[in-house]
């Protein structure tokens, strides 16, 4: 498998965790505790929990000289005002 396949395939593994965070955010428990559930739905949490995976599972630190860290850095610098544009700004940081 060449470089461009692996990156694909790693591109669709990224969309695959992306997907699955954010079904995940979505089916909260109902017996959660008010001020934990708004914590764990809130915008920065979504973009910190979907880095953890994607740091955790399909970062290749030889891949394309990317620092990940910086990427979190800057993520998390940022204040998201809905889930969606959370989401828009995970997208933009895995196309980098």
């Amino acid at each position: 498998m060449n470089q461009y396949e692996k990156g694909i395939e790693k591109l669709a593994m990224v969309s695959a965790a992306i997907a699955a965070t954010a079904s995940l955010s979505l089916m909260m428990p109902a017996w959660s505790k008010s001020g934990q559930a708004v914590l764990e739905d809130s915008p920065k949490t979504i973009v910190d929990e979907t880095w953890q995976i994607v740091n955790r599972e399909y970062v290749d630190p030889t891949f394309n000289q990317v620092d990940w860290q910086e990427v979190r850095h800057s993520l998390l610098s940022k204040e998201y005002t809905s889930k969606k544009q959370a989401y828009r700004a995970i997208r933009a940081a895995l196309k980098s």
